[in-house]
Order: structure tokens, then sequence, then C-alpha cells
């Protein structure tokens, strides 16, 4: 995971993913909220998504996307979720 910061003094984060079913790789780049959710986790908006994986709205959360494997079709849990 790499952090860089940007003019707005946000987070931007490019991370990681491995697929937890088929074991894709890729990554997902995405800028930090300022305020944690109710865990203590900082959540993240997603800008970007690297070939090999699509994102979709998530289950009832519009404001919470998945990100989905294009070869296996698994749902990538938390790839979006960067604990403190």
């Amino acid at each position: 995971m790499s952090l860089e910061t940007s003019a707005l003094g946000r987070e931007r984060v490019a991370r990681a993913i491995e697929c937890v079913s088929c074991g894709q790789t890729g990554s997902v780049d995405c800028g930090t909220i300022d305020v944690p959710d109710c865990n203590g986790d900082v959540r993240s908006i997603l800008i970007g998504i690297s070939d090999g994986f699509y994102q979709t709205p998530g289950a009832g959360k519009p404001d919470d996307p998945q990100i989905i494997c294009n070869r296996c079709g698994a749902v990538q849990r938390d790839c979006l979720t960067l604990s403190l």
C-alpha cells in the first residue's frame, strides 16, 4: 500500500488486491474520507481500479461499492477499508 497526500490534504492510497477466490491480482486507488466509521476504520472513496476487476454499487449502500473479479465473479471484501 502506498500513500500520497493531495493538495487538499487528503491521502490517496494505492492498494494491491488479490481475489479471495481465484488469486487474480490487481490494484485499487482510493481517497480517504476525513471521518472514521463506527469501528474506527477510515473509509475510502474509489478513484480507480485495475484491469481484471470491476465496480458495482454496494448492496443497499450506494456509497459503498463492491469490487468484483472479472475472472471468477467473486466479491472482494473490505478492499476499501483502511484500519488505523
